[in-house]
């Protein structure tokens, strides 16, 4: 019934525009690399979340069999050997502090710092990894990119801006052999 829910997934194109519609409506002049920042930032969250939903799945689902997970060494759960399986989470824990601690392991591996506090036991974990690895080092550039050319449309009118154009200025006049009196003035 949940796996139905995944159908939204194909909205997210929707809720992009609605976000650009959104910030423009909010403020006309708004520059469109901060509108881009900002998508790349809510886009970057939304991969969070369905990474760690993601991470989580895998111990809970798909390796429900494995003595070693991310969840049992990490303590959060623990091998049952007379069922032959590990249980979701231990009772005094409870499965909202392993998504807790999937987000960390995703929001760790994305920003490549990667603490190595929580790695992958299994072939599965470790393309779930690779994954998540890759599509972080792809978004983290692309917000990177963009907060760069903010910066960039920021300085258009600042010092540094007045000085290349200056620089420029003085180009031209020497291209053009302008007499220095004129040059200086």
């Amino acid at each position: 019934v949940r796996i139905i829910r995944l159908v939204r997934l194909g909205k997210i194109g929707y809720y992009m525009r609605f976000i650009d519609q959104y910030l423009n409506e909010l403020f006309p002049r708004i520059n469109s690399a901060v509108t881009q920042a900002f998508k790349i930032a809510v886009l970057t969250l939304y991969l969070n979340h369905w990474y760690a939903c993601a991470w989580f799945g895998v111990h809970r689902f798909l390796e429900m069999e494995n003595h070693n997970t991310w969840a049992t060494v990490d303590g959060i759960a623990t091998y049952l050997p007379e069922l032959g399986r590990h249980n979701i989470a231990n009772e005094d824990i409870g499965p909202g502090f392993l998504y807790l601690r999937s987000v960390h392991f995703v929001v760790t591996t994305m920003s490549s710092v990667g603490y190595g506090d929580i790695r992958p036991y299994s072939l599965l974990e470790t393309c779930v990894e690779l994954v998540v690895v890759v599509t972080g080092a792809c978004t983290f550039a692309a917000l990177i990119g963009s907060v760069a050319v903010i910066y960039l449309h920021l300085d258009s009118h600042g010092e540094i801006s007045f000085k290349n154009r200056l620089r420029k200025l003085l180009e031209y006049m020497e291209f053009r052999e302008l007499p220095p009196s004129l040059q200086e003035s």
